[in-house]
Formats: C-alpha cells, structure tokens, sequence
C-alpha cells in the first residue's frame, strides 16, 4: 500500500438496480483530484481525470473495491447476482490497461472488498462464507481466516484490509463494528460505531479510521475516538453511506458518499475534507455515474487559478515579447477549457526597471482586477547598471519596490505570483548573472515573507545552461543572451505554470507539439521545469 495514501476498504451492500443518468452540471474548482472508481449502478470501473473526464472503464458488476496497482493495471471486486451463491460468478480480478485479464480468483460467496498484499498474494473478503482468504498469483487458497460473528449472508462485512504487521481489520456491517484480528484469526479489538461499519484503515499515526453510515470516526489505541465528522459538521452536504475513506498526506480526508442504489445530485459522491471539517473538494457526478463507490486518489491538482479568472503579467520586454504568455494560454486553452480563463493581460514594456513597475502598477494592475498577478523584473535593474560598480542602494530600492507592488496587490484581493528574474547571458560566470543572485535573493524573501505564489525562473536557466552540450556555441535558450527564443519561452511557462499547480504532463504536451523548442534544454532532471525530454 502505498503510506503517502493511507485508503479505507471500499464496502458496500449489493443489490443490482436500474437507473437513468441525468446529465448534471460540473463545477470548477481550484483543489482537483484524478481518481480510480468503482460504479455499482454504472457496473462499472472508472478512470477520473482532474477535469471531471472519465478516461478509461471496464465493466463489472457490483464492484465495492478497486485500486489502481502499481504496475498500472487495476484490481476490482465483482459480485454478480445470478446464481445466488451456486454459480463461481463473484470473487477479484486483475485488468491491464488495455482491458486484458490476467489474473482472476472467482466463488460462490458475495465479495466486496479485495487487497493486492506485499507478497503478491491478493486478500479476498467471501462475505457470505464468513472468511477471508489469501489467494496465491497461481490462484490457490494458501490461508484462510474465518471471521467472528453472530450475523449471516448479506451483512456479514464488508472492507477487510490487512495491515502491515500481519493483522487484519474487517467492518462488520451489521454488527456495527471494526474488528481487529491477529495473523491466526484471534479478534484482537472490537470497535463499535454509531451505525452499521463499512470498513477502517489503520493510520501511520496508530490511529483507526472508520467510515458508516453517517458519518467517519477515527479512534486512538485506546479506542477513544479523537476526530468525528457527522451531518451536523457539514450542513451544506448530505451524507449517506460511508464506504470508503482516504486520509492524505496532507492531513485531509477523501470520503466517499454511497448513494444507497440511486443517483442523487442533492451531495457530491466524493469529496475532501481538512481537519477542521472545512469541504476543500467535491467531485462532479458524471453523466455516466449512478451510486460511485470505491475512490483511490491518483493525482492532484491544487491550482492556483480561479474559474473565470483574469491574470495580469507586468514585466520588462521579455515579457512584452509575449512568448511565454501566449504558451500559457495555450496551456490554459487546451488543458483546462472547462476554467474559462481569458488570455492573459501582457503589461510588459521594454527597458523597465521595479521602479518604473511601481509607477504603473495601479493604472495597469490594479484597475483591471484581475484574480492573479505575474511580477517577473529585475534583468534591467541589473543589466543596465553591470558597468558601474555593485549598489546597495539600488538593490534596497529594488526591493522596496517590488514589496510595494506585492502589498498594493494583496490590498486589492489580487493573487500575486512573483519570478525570479531569468538571466543575463548564457553563461552562469557572467558578471550579470552573479549580481542577479542578490536579486533573486530578494525576490525570495519577499515571497516568503508575503506568502506568494514563487517561480524561480533564474535556478530554472542555470539548470538548462548546464545541460548545454560542450561542443554547442551560442544562444541556446534566448535570441541575443536575454530575450527568450522558443525553448526559452516554454522553460518559462512551465516553471510559472509548475507554480499555479499545473503539472508537467499537461504542459509536456504542448510542448512536444511545439518544433521549434529543443528538447536538451527543457529536460527536469536537476531542474524545475515541468517538461521531460524526450
């Protein structure tokens, strides 16, 4: 399993059911996720791009559990209806990507919950047979565990999980209890819940996290339970059936909503939650879904651009030249249609310095209320002065003023983002490059202090200058030693892009189709940039 996801089991009562999908408007976000899902009134497993896309799905029928393995081919549960027990139609399968089978476990029991173990073994939960086995790649039995309860068929359990130290955890549906049992089936802990249990996740922490009907509950060694999230936490949502839970690494919970075998659009499937119980994230219930139930997170996008919302580039003549600004909508355009975002506002002018920015900032930032500001200067403030001798004077200056338009713009609501600036040359010795170093120095700081978005372009250009072939003369990255070609453009844009939480794949894309870039220099390795070579 992989600790910087810590996922509860997916579990579920399965009754087969019919239901018409309505199409149901999306909305955006900032904070996105790209997940794995598993569908029992779609009777079927789905890929979930961040955009709300579904990408990829294979049929199954009453799937509760999923996960998307490491070597990218997924593993599901499925139990089908017919045969009531007598017919081998239920139990795990392995699918590749290319929807081949290449594993399989099938029995006469209701399965809901499947685990891929270290060992290469996969745990199956026979709900109805009041076991848990472990099932060899050859697909024999090689350990059998039968559960602790009075209760019979259907509720029986549902999420069983082993745990890294041998144990087991099983939600015991209608017992309305988590057991823990050891590696021989001995029950260990007997948690009760509020209502019937799905299933629990053992934390890094030593916690236990339990997902039922209503609510989430996580309890301590002692069972004493230390955080509660219920209807009353969250007035604005409407919560179901727990099935499944995520703790992230960053504190927040995934929690996945079961609609009980109907489609509704009063609540979100799945969503996110901090630990204060503030809602960060809701997925869209796609045209294709009816009652989704097993999640597994498999990317995240934390963007830093809103639906609809203007951003402002106030720079020298590298950016009045436009090329990285017209990348980024590119990327914008292509990648992210559904945020509606304009092209972006080019207030750029040739041979600026911070403190001819300042003088504008208003009329040119400000007024146009913009949701995000770029603020990449400094080349001039260096390149035109690299003759005389070093001005402390002049650098205090330099961060005065960027300080000052930082404060005008948070004053205003505005987002600001601020650049290191790029380079003077494409040697990393030269004269203007080692004074730059104090500048960004100062951008940094500013950035820190403020609480600002950071693209540090300049350690982005070191980086691909040292990449630069020894036998290669000349500009590489910029027309003339600091005006940007197309390499140097995109080297830009996906550093600035990496800092609004776009990742590298979305810009990767364009960047391939772009001829003109050359590939040596927007490499990642030792860098920033958000392309890979090719």
């Amino acid at each position: 399993m992989n600790r910087a996801h810590e996922t509860l089991g997916r579990v579920f009562s399965g009754v087969l059911f019919l239901t018409i999908f309505a199409a149901v408007p999306a909305w955006t976000q900032e904070l996105r996720h790209a997940y794995l899902c598993s569908d029992i009134g779609a009777q079927r497993v789905f890929k979930v791009a961040a955009s709300g896309d579904i990408v990829w799905e294979y049929p199954a029928v009453q799937c509760a559990d999923a996960w998307l393995l490491p070597n990218g081919n997924v593993l599901m549960s499925f139990t089908d209806g017919a045969g009531e027990g007598k017919v081998a139609n239920r139990g795990a399968r392995e699918v590749t990507p290319d929807k081949r089978v290449v594993w399989e476990y099938k029995t006469t029991s209701e399965v809901w919950s499947c685990q891929r173990l270290a060992d290469g073994n996969t745990l199956v939960a026979e709900c109805t047979a009041k076991r848990l086995i472990e099932v060899a790649a050859a697909g024999a039995i090689v350990k059998t565990i039968p559960v602790k309860t009075d209760t019979s068929g259907h509720g029986v359990m549902r999420l069983a999980r082993k745990l890294d130290n041998g144990h087991y955890l099983v939600g015991h549906l209608e017992d309305k209890a988590v057991r823990e049992y050891d590696a021989e089936g001995t029950v260990l802990r007997d948690i009760k819940v509020p209502d019937v249990a799905f299933g629990a996740v053992r934390l890094t922490n030593g916690n236990t996290l339990i997902g039922y009907r209503g609510g989430v509950i996580e309890v301590d060694a002692q069972d004493k339970t230390v955080w509660h999230l219920t209807q009353q936490d969250l007035p604005d949502l409407k919560l179901y059936w727990i099935c499944n839970l995520q703790r992230l690494a960053n504190g927040n919970t995934v929690v996945n909503n079961w609609f009980m075998h109907q489609r509704r659009t009063d609540s979100p499937p799945f969503f996110e939650v901090t630990p204060d119980k503030k809602v960060v994230w809701r997925a869209p219930l796609h045209e294709k879904m009816g009652d989704p139930t097993a999640i597994q997170i498999m990317e995240t996008e934390d963007l830093k651009i809103q639906n609809g919302g203007q951003i402002v580039a106030i720079g020298d003549s590298i950016t009045a030249q436009g090329g990285y600004l017209r990348d980024m909508d590119a990327v914008f355009a292509k990648q992210y249609a559904d945020f509606n975002i304009p092209a972006i506002i080019n207030a750029g002018i040739g041979g600026q310095k911070a403190e001819d920015l300042i003088t504008r900032f208003d009329k040119d930032v400000i007024q146009r209320k913009p949701t995000l500001v770029t603020i990449d200067i400094g080349i001039n403030d260096v390149w035109h002065r690299v003759k005389e001798p070093h001005s402390d004077e002049v650098l205090k200056n330099y961060r005065a003023n960027v300080t000052k338009m930082v404060e005008a713009a948070q004053a205003a609501g505005i987002r600001v983002l601020l650049c290191t600036p790029t380079l003077i040359e494409e040697n990393a010795s030269s004269e203007g490059n080692k004074r730059l170093i104090m500048y960004c120095d100062a951008v940094k700081e500013i950035a820190a202090e403020k609480k600002c978005l950071l693209a540090d372009l300049h350690e982005v250009f070191l980086q691909a200058l040292a990449r630069k072939p020894a036998d290669v003369q000349g500009n590489q990255i910029t027309g003339d030693g600091v005006h940007m070609n197309a390499t140097g453009d995109w080297l830009m844009a996906g550093e600035i892009l990496k800092a609004l939480g776009v990742p590298r794949e979305k810009v990767q894309a364009l960047i391939a189709e772009d001829k003109a870039a050359s590939m040596v220099y927007l490499s990642e390795s030792g860098g920033g940039s958000t392309a890979v070579l090719r």
